[in-house]
């Protein structure tokens, strides 16, 4: 029911939410006038509504809202009281409509939703005035009537629990999606409509609820400790495009170092300087995977605690340390380093080596005596040796798919790189709908450094296969090592804007028994010229 886009002011209308008109060309013989109604042809205001929830889907689209969604339907947003006054006729003949939306709200929890006015005129005259159309992108897999049976806070899941909860599933989405006032209270409405630090959402995620703090509001020297929790669904996403269904290396960071940031937030750290617009960033860490563990279906208990804390002309740097445990058991230990800054510090990262341009190892090699092979991933060689196993033994010794496969090209010298046991080269294209930026963070996007991680060990997978390392063992796939320990430090962030990352590794260890392979490697990041991450020990076991 329309022809036409003629404005879009994203900053228009009433509550400076948007303002979008369209227009619709009329003829006597369009197939609707017949049908409304014999002898008496006029257009039916149903259809003319119809225009304007189509025009509402439009602006949906261009704010992306369908980002934060897998496979969502359009539906209308309940509970909400609507108006329609019809007050002109639109006769059979040739003419226009001029539809005018006014967008009044714009929501992301618990689903994104867009409120609006709708204006419709015909000849100058509003022919229909339709009050609170409402939209909302609601998962196929989730309809209203099974909602209606799971126990939910403004719409939000909360699951059960046989125990105290000081913040749950509603709270937690709050801070990644909603007005942050609803996680930590009125203190916070100084920062409403502003863009600032937020929790990862959706895919990332990784906090089910908080059970407990010591930590007191605007108190950082006490080192206050917060406990929570992460219930990990048996077939969660990162599981299905796993190779195996096994944690990836990226997530089990993620479930560590999320909380660090929560407990920064809910003791205040920003409010320190509320004036300014800051924005968290992990700068360094290690991780200490103590042993193996099977998590699916399982409750991770979480333990942080802020070691030290310093803030200083606008900018903040703090220390944590957390644990991981499961079932009482610790698993995964480790520290790490936050700092908040502001979007120009942000900018001016001069990244590990203070602004130097350090070459990737290859670069600085005589391309006469480089062994090399080149290869994209989505080659036939790719998607035949790579994305598949090609040892009936081993069936999920392969990589990982989807939101996972997150390299495009690949350069192995075999025994290239710093130790000569082995160096890769790889890149990614950086595109701006890449799903990382949506979900990390919102009004913040910019790539997890625990991805640019998980990149790493996928061009190790990818050394494996290409070398055939692990030829001949029965019943195998890539795991992560332990007990192992991993160190990383990151000075610098890829962005939606950047047009790729460059990645390398150096294999420094290869030991292969009669049942397993066991790779370790130091690894650098790239953006642009400046190096950006380096990592240390990175450990990938095939068993």
């Amino acid at each position: 029911m329309l022809d036409r886009i003629t404005r879009v002011d994203r900053q228009g209308g009433s509550a400076g939410l948007g303002f979008i008109e369209a227009e619709k060309d009329l003829h006597p013989d369009d197939w609707y006038f017949p049908c409304h109604f014999r002898d008496d042809e006029v257009l039916a205001g149903s259809l003319q509504a119809e225009g304007g929830s189509q025009l509402l889907r439009f602006y949906m689209l261009l704010l992306g809202m369908q980002r934060l969604t897998k496979d969502a339907r359009f539906q209308p947003v309940l509970n909400v009281p609507q108006k329609v006054r019809c007050r002109k006729e639109v006769p059979a003949k040739v003419g226009k409509l001029l539809y005018q939306l006014d967008i009044r709200e714009i929501g992301l929890v618990p689903e994104p939703y867009v409120i609006a006015d709708l204006t419709i005129l015909y000849e100058g005259q509003i022919a229909v005035f339709f009050e609170n159309l409402g939209l909302r992108l609601q998962e196929k897999d989730q309809p209203s009537y099974q909602k209606s049976l799971l126990p939910r806070q403004e719409g939000i899941y909360v699951k059960p629990v046989d125990k105290p909860v000081l913040l749950n599933e509603f709270h937690i989405t709050q801070l990644a999606l909603g007005p942050v006032s609803k996680c930590f209270g009125e203190e916070y409405d100084v920062f409403e409509g502003r863009a600032l630090s937020r929790q990862p959402n959706t895919d990332l995620q990784l906090i089910s609820r908080i059970l407990s703090t010591t930590g007191k509001r605007h108190v950082f020297t006490n080192k206050p400790v917060m406990v929570s929790e992460y219930d990990v669904p048996a077939d969660a996403w990162f599981y299905k495009q796993n190779a195996a269904p096994v944690m990836p290396y990226s997530i089990l960071m993620e479930i560590g170092l999320q909380p660090c940031g929560f407990l920064g937030a809910y003791l205040g750290t920003t409010l320190i300087f509320p004036d300014k617009d800051l924005f968290l960033r992990n700068l360094d860490g290690d991780g200490n995977l103590l042993r193996p563990v099977d998590l699916r279906g399982k409750t991770i208990t979480n333990r942080v605690c802020l070691l030290s804390h310093t803030a200083l002309n606008g900018t903040i740097l703090q220390r944590y340390d957390f644990e991981l445990s499961v079932d009482g058991q610790p698993f995964y230990q480790g520290s790490a380093s936050f700092g908040c800054f502001t979007k120009e510090d942000l900018s001016n990262q001069i990244g590990l080596d203070r602004g130097a341009h350090v070459a990737l190892w290859y670069k600085t090699q005589p391309a006469d005596q480089l062994n090399r092979l080149s290869f994209k991933l989505d080659s036939l060689f790719g998607r035949m040796k790579l994305f598949r196993s090609v040892n009936p033994a081993s069936p999920h010794l392969h990589l990982a798919s989807d939101q996972l496969a997150l390299l495009d090209h690949a350069i192995v010298v075999k025994e290239g790189g710093h130790y000569g046991k082995g160096y890769v080269f790889a890149q990614k294209s950086i595109q701006p709908h890449n799903w990382f930026f949506t979900c990390h963070f919102y009004t913040d996007p910019v790539m997890p450094g625990s991805l640019g991680v998980e990149s790493m060990l996928q061009a190790m997978q990818v050394f494996v296969l290409q070398q055939g390392l692990a030829d001949g063992l029965a019943g195998v796939s890539f795991q992560q090592a332990a007990p192992h320990k991993t160190v990383w430090k990151y000075r610098g962030q890829i962005l939606s804007s950047d047009p790729d990352m460059n990645l390398e590794i150096h294999i420094k260890t290869i030991e292969r028994t009669h049942e397993s392979l066991l790779l370790t490697a130091d690894a650098s990041l790239w953006k642009g010229p400046l190096r950006i991450y380096a990592v240390t020990d990175l450990g990938l076991l095939v068993r």
